[in-house]
C-alpha cells in the first residue's frame, strides 16, 4: 500500500498544503497506484525530460484524461487531446482545465480516440493485413 505524504516545508510553493503530495518511482509507485491516480485525476501532467514514446500519455488518454506536458509523444499532439506546455504555462493550463469541465471532457474523449485509432492491436492487425496485400 502506498502512503502519500504532504510535501515538506522545504518544497516551496506547496509547502504545508495538505492536498499536494509528491509521489515518484523512488517511493515505489507501481502500476496499480498509477492506474488509480490516473483514473481519479481530472488532468494528467507529463513533464519528464527524457520520455520517448510516452506510455504514461497513452494510458492517460485511454482513460479519457486531457494530458499536458512537453515530452516525446506529446510533441505531436494537438489541442484536441491536451496542451503542449512549457514549465511556465503548465500550472495555468491545468487550472484552466480544472475549471472547464466541458473542455476537459472534450480533450479526454479526443485523446481516447487517438489511442483507439493509432495504438490498439486492431490497428496493428489492419496495418499488417494491408502490408500482406501489397506484398502478394
Amino acid at each position: 500500500m502506498l502512503t502519500a505524504v504532504p510535501l515538506p516545508p522545504s518544497a516551496g510553493h506547496a509547502a504545508g498544503d495538505p492536498d499536494v503530495h509528491l509521489l515518484s518511482s523512488v517511493d515505489r509507485v507501481g502500476n496499480i497506484e498509477i492506474n488509480a491516480f490516473q483514473r481519479s485525476a481530472n488532468v494528467i501532467v507529463q513533464k519528464s525530460l527524457g520520455e520517448g514514446f510516452g506510455l504514461t500519455v497513452a494510458e492517460a488518454r485511454w482513460k479519457s484524461k486531457p494530458v499536458g506536458g512537453s515530452c516525446g509523444d506529446l510533441r505531436a499532439q494537438d489541442r484536441r487531446t491536451g496542451y503542449l506546455v512549457n514549465v511556465e504555462e503548465c500550472a495555468g493550463r491545468a487550472v484552466t482545465l480544472l475549471h472547464d469541465s466541458t473542455a476537459t471532457a472534450e480533450m479526454g474523449a479526443a485523446g481516447r480516440e487517438v489511442v483507439r485509432e493509432r495504438l490498439l492491436s486492431p490497428r496493428d492487425i489492419d496495418d499488417f493485413s494491408e502490408m500482406l496485400e501489397v506484398l502478394s
